[in-house]
């Protein structure tokens, strides 16, 4: 692949989903390696297919390694593969990891929806709230899902955010806390309604399980309000 000639109109969803895992989860070594360490064997795997359809040649695998925390051993799903040229490209993209790539700006929204996905695998996150809170000017009652994003703050998150709503997808205010190192870290949330009409998704079976029993309760709810209707 001619990496000199990748546009905005000829990017593909495999070159859009790692950009994402990149930014988030993925690492590139001074000998222009890729690694990626996550605790979910798919999205280690669905990272592997995209490299190998990219460079068929390379040659790797998804392996696991187990790492100690405190008392407990916890089992990771790591690759690592020969990233060629495909490294300085994504290197310079992202401004070494503190932008969203230039060449997805202009991009269709069919591959911004994976760049967004890759993104979302990595720090993204669906969790059932089992209490009425209100957080970062949205408000979520007992029995709803959140969706959001946490991470170190760094340039590329407030640049993604931005890049959400400048493509019509819904999001709140920005919330910062510090880490226990004390390491400052922003999460932010996506209106449900948002998320799901704009045809986002995860491609963890964990997450996106979630999101469909969301889209279900949804469905149920309208159905349920639509019997009520006089006609």
């Amino acid at each position: 692949m001619d990496l000199e000639s990748i546009s905005s109109e000829s990017i593909n969803k495999e070159i859009a989903y790692l950009l994402g895992v990149y930014l988030t989860d993925g690492y590139l070594g001074k000998d222009n390696s890729f690694s990626l360490q996550v605790i979910d064997k798919d999205f280690a795997e669905q990272t592997l297919s995209c490299i190998k359809k990219l460079i068929p040649p390379c040659i790797a695998n998804v392996y696991i390694r187990t790492k100690c925390v405190g008392w407990s051993k916890k089992q990771q799903y790591c690759l690592h593969a020969k990233f060629s040229e495909f490294a300085d490209f994504f290197r310079k993209q992202t401004g070494n990891k503190s932008c969203v790539p230039y060449v997805l700006w202009d991009a269709s929204w069919q591959i911004k929806k994976w760049f967004i996905a890759g993104i979302m695998d990595g720090d993204g996150y669906i969790s059932f709230n089992n209490e009425r809170i209100k957080k970062n000017g949205l408000q979520y009652l007992p029995g709803m899902y959140k969706i959001g994003l946490g991470k170190s703050e760094s340039g590329w998150i407030l640049d993604f955010r931005l890049f959400l709503q400048s493509n019509g997808v819904d999001v709140g205010k920005i919330q910062r806390t510090l880490t226990k190192n004390n390491i400052p870290f922003i999460n932010f949330y996506f209106t449900q309604h948002s998320f799901i009409e704009s045809g986002l998704f995860f491609t963890l079976k964990r997450k996106q399980n979630r999101v469909k029993k969301l889209i279900d309760a949804r469905s149920e709810t309208k159905g349920s309000a639509s019997h009520g209707m006089k006609i």
